[in-house]
């Protein structure tokens, strides 16, 4: 597995560009990630009945005190 991932890296690295597939798609691609997404698995939780510690332990999140 970490050989597989060094491999990735390094022809992600010897590419022309970063981003391929232009700036339009990735700014889509980064809303998609970072606010549909959890949107989306909040409005699931709420459906499904996961409010207060059942929703921290559902997103991993832990608090200290």
């Amino acid at each position: 597995m970490g050989l597989c991932g060094g491999m990735a890296g390094l022809f992600m690295g010897l590419q022309d560009r970063v981003i391929v597939c232009g700036w339009p798609r990735a700014i889509y691609g980064m809303v998609l990630r970072f606010l549909f997404g959890p949107g989306a698995f909040a409005a699931a939780s709420y459906l499904v009945g996961l409010r207060g510690v059942s929703l921290n332990v559902a997103i991993v999140q832990v608090r200290e005190r």
